[in-house]
């Protein structure tokens, strides 16, 4: 899911993460490889936010690639898992917009 800029400060202020800009040079091949969605970078490997369906104001971060060697200097697909992160979109003033539309 792309999230818009309300929804990206609420992953900041939850989670003290800021997304991979669209400006980084990885970008275009991540987004071919994975799709349109806002990428955070981790000591995992990289990460996205998916929608909760039962909980639609609730996004859970998904490992899409894991470190392929220990000086994680690249990454490897993998089959998506779905980590015990949770981010509470509905907190804050400004109401989220599905799928992070504008």
């Amino acid at each position: 899911m792309k999230l818009n800029e309300h929804q990206m400060a609420v992953v900041r202020d939850q989670l003290g993460a800021d997304p991979l800009p669209e400006t980084h040079p990885s970008y275009p091949a991540l987004t071919q490889a994975f799709g349109e969605h806002s990428f955070y970078v981790s000591d995992q490997g990289l990460l996205v936010v998916q929608q909760v369906p039962e909980a639609p104001q609730t996004g859970r971060l998904v490992l899409v690639a894991a470190w392929t060697d220990d000086s994680k200097s690249e990454l490897g697909a993998i089959e998506p898992q779905p980590t015990e992160l949770a981010i509470d979109f509905a907190d804050g003033t400004a109401p989220p917009t599905p799928n992070g539309a504008a």
